[in-house]
């Protein structure tokens, strides 16, 4: 259902970008459209620094991007999760 809301959401704001001039990425923010993508230039991944950090504690490198996915990218609840 979340994708079909969505789906609408953005053919509606291409819509009214067409007809009323308005830049699509500005109107898609207006209405509340979200990208789930990362921002251009930014990696999907934890970076080689954070997994190399964990790494060095004993940690594979499985875990450590794992861990570093489920903190959400934060080195010190990675550690935590691991360790927990």
């Amino acid at each position: 259902m979340l994708q079909r809301e969505e789906a609408e959401r953005s053919h509606l704001s291409r819509m009214m970008a067409a007809e009323g001039g308005i830049d699509p990425a500005l109107m898609a923010q207006l209405m509340g459209e979200v990208n789930h993508g990362p921002p251009m230039g930014v990696s999907n991944g934890p970076s080689p620094e954070k997994i190399a950090m964990l790494t060095s504690m004993g940690f594979t490198q499985e875990q450590a991007e794992n861990a570093l996915a489920a903190a959400d990218g934060d080195v010190d609840t990675a550690v935590t999760l691991l360790l927990g």
